[in-house]
């Protein structure tokens, strides 16, 4: 049997859309499934990543339904970034994912700022410095939650999470999610250990960078 679909996975901010493409583009067949946001306290924003798994287990099952699995040739990923999903060695997530909209790390971003100004930040990650993106979140739970941190083997991104339970292929990710932690940098295409190292941050608790 022919592989020719493409089956696409795209983990948002409310819900999972799951599609089936053909190879020129034409949508066969799509199912979405929903899951909420927590909100526990003022700024805060969380999602729970097993949830979300499940989610786009069952939308993969009904697609299944529909068309043959020995037709597909790929899987497309795509979720919301800026998250921090602290994960450990076995793949378990220690965790709710902290997403995009939470804005809890005020301190950790102050924290910083006096390590690097905001020029110097803004060279290195391509990015300003700010409470929704990830590197402010690692920080948040090394002085907030050390027991989790030091349990971490991977700070990772939904997307990554759902790739790693798909393929079983743990801590891994790609340019586009890693600049959005904004512990990347982006001029040499390597984690910032340096500025990781300022901040007693442990580089090796970052996914390795996928080269594609």
């Amino acid at each position: 049997m022919e592989k020719d679909l493409i089956l696409t996975l795209d983990a948002g901010t409310t819900g999972c859309k799951c599609t089936v493409f053909t190879a020129k583009g034409e949508a066969l067949s799509s199912v979405r499934r929903d899951y909420p946001t927590l909100y526990p306290r003022p700024n805060w924003s969380e999602q729970d990543p097993d949830q979300i798994l499940e989610a786009v287990f069952d939308g993969i099952r009904e697609l299944l339904l529909q068309v043959s699995p020995q037709r597909i040739a790929c899987i497309g990923l795509s979720g919301t970034m800026n998250g921090c999903i602290p994960v450990d060695a076995q793949g378990n997530a220690l965790h709710p994912n902290i997403i995009h909209s939470d804005s809890r790390t005020g301190a950790q971003v102050e924290e910083i700022g006096r390590v690097i100004n905001k020029y110097h930040f803004y060279t290195l990650t391509g990015n300003r410095l700010d409470t929704h993106y990830t590197l402010p979140k690692i920080l948040w739970f090394k002085e907030n939650l050390p027991e989790i941190y030091d349990r971490t083997r991977w700070f990772m991104n939904i997307k990554d999470y759902i790739y790693a339970h798909l393929t079983g292929r743990m801590g891994f990710t790609d340019y586009s999610d890693a600049s959005l932690t904004t512990a990347l940098d982006i001029n040499n295409r390597r984690w910032a250990t340096e500025l990781l190292g300022e901040l007693k941050l442990d580089a090796e608790r970052m996914p390795k960078l996928l080269v594609g």
